[in-house]
Formats: C-alpha cells, sequence, structure tokens
C-alpha cells in the first residue's frame, strides 16, 4: 500500500507567482537522489512514493536553486510547491570565452517557435458512490498504440504530461469493473481535464476458467469413535497434483 501516496506541487515565481515549465525537480531521500522529473507547462510535478521524509529540490535557469527539506508523506497526496527566486548575479559573462560563433539574427517582430505539449489529467471513481479509486491502471493510447501507463494514486488521480499534439484514447482497468475508455481525446498545447468513471460489474480482470471433466476414484475410509472419516497417507497422495 506504500506506493498510494505521493508528493505533488507546483514551481512558480516567487515574485510574479508564474508557473514555471521544464523546471528540473529532483526527490532526495537520506540525501540520496531517488527520483527527478520536469515540470509540465502548467509547472506541475508529481511522484508515487512510500511513506517517508523526503526533500524536494528545483532548478531552473536564471533562478537560485529552490529547495523544500523534511516533506513528512504519511499517507495520500502531500502538497509541496516549490517558490524561485531569481538569481541577481545572473551569468558572469567575463568567465565565458567566445569564438567562432555564427548567430542567427533575430527580427524584432520575430519570436523563437516554443514546443508544444499538452496535459491530460483527472480522476477515476465510481460512477454510483462517487468513491474515488486508487491503483487503477490508466493506459493512453494513439492509434490503438499505447503510449505509456500509470496509476492513480490514493486519491484516484492521474496525470499524463508531455504529449506532442494529437488525438488520443485514454483507458481505464480496475479489477471487479468493466473497463472504461475514452477516444478522440484532441491535445494541443493545453490542460485536458479528464475525470473517468467506472461501472462497477463482472469486470475484466478474471481468470477464464475452463472445467475438464476428471475421474476421481473413491477411497477407503474407516469408522472412528468420533464423527467423520480416516484417510491413510498413501491414500492421501492419490489426490490429483499429490
Amino acid at each position: 500500500m506504500g506506493v498510494a501516496q505521493s508528493i505533488e506541487g507546483i514551481v512558480f515565481d516567487k515574485e510574479t507567482g508564474e508557473k514555471l515549465p521544464f523546471a528540473n525537480v529532483i526527490l532526495f531521500e537520506d540525501s540520496v537522489q531517488i527520483g527527478g522529473m520536469t515540470t509540465s507547462m502548467e509547472g506541475e510535478y508529481f511522484f508515487h512514493i512510500a511513506p517517508g521524509t523526503y526533500d524536494v529540490e528545483a532548478v531552473y535557469v536564471g533562478y537560485l536553486l529552490g529547495k523544500i527539506n523534511e516533506v513528512v508523506v504519511t499517507e495520500g497526496t502531500t502538497k509541496a510547491d516549490i517558490e524561485m527566486e531569481i538569481d541577481e548575479k545572473g551569468v558572469n559573462l567575463s568567465d565565458i570565452e567566445i569564438s567562432n560563433l555564427n548567430i542567427k539574427l533575430i527580427r524584432k517582430d520575430e519570436t523563437l517557435p516554443r514546443i508544444k505539449q499538452g496535459v491530460i489529467k483527472g480522476k477515476v471513481f465510481d460512477e454510483k458512490t462517487k468513491e474515488e479509486l486508487p491503483f487503477a491502471d490508466v493506459i493512453l493510447l494513439q492509434n490503438g498504440n499505447q503510449v505509456v501507463v500509470t496509476m492513480s494514486d490514493f486519491s484516484g488521480r492521474y496525470m499524463f504530461y508531455g504529449l506532442k499534439p494529437g488525438k488520443y484514447d485514454v483507458e481505464v482497468v480496475y479489477v471487479g469493473y468493466p473497463n472504461s475508455k475514452i477516444t478522440g481525446i484532441l491535445v494541443e498545447d493545453n490542460t485536458i481535464p479528464l475525470d473517468i468513471s467506472m461501472q462497477e460489474g463482472e469486470g475484466k480482470h478474471f481468470l477464464d476458467i475452463q472445467v475438464i471433466e476428471v475421474n476421481i476414484p473413491f477411497f477407503r475410509w474407516e469408522k472412528a469413535a468420533t464423527t467423520g472419516a480416516t484417510w491413510k497417507a498413501h491414500e492421501i497422495k492419490r489426490f490429483p497434483g499429490f
């Protein structure tokens, strides 16, 4: 059950409150790095982890190191937003040697192209009771091919980030429920909220059982002083599978 816990938050500029995309977020336990990821276009990050105490660091170009120490995780989701301060010192150009650089000039009315990335996020829940469903397998598909698989956290939430523009399908698999699938999700340079309801039923996780006719010989039993029967060791060994 330890994997149900998570740390999540937003990396943002302390002065303006602006969210910082593509920041590097690093997770430490006992000063040892155990995970790392890049924030989404909305500056979001998250780690699925076991209970414990962690340090979280964020690195972003032009900013001082952002760090939160001793984040205690017990159960559910622990919020840890990281504020970043601009490095006033900046880069010391005197330490940089430039030689033979051909730099393409950019007109004032031109802007640099930005990589478009999208996010799909939401929660998985029981349609009747509205109860969140943790540990559901959430599968992202494109053109019928599996792109990535994630698992809903203790609060039933999931997220896919850094998605290229295009059409996607999302399928959810959960024990005791028929699979739920949403198709034709158009992803561009945006965040798409997508909560997925599950209808409790027979489900698809049960094993297909084939009954084979088996002839089992009768066993001799001896009456005893108490109600019941006695099987000897050599007779028990005649059972199929012994």
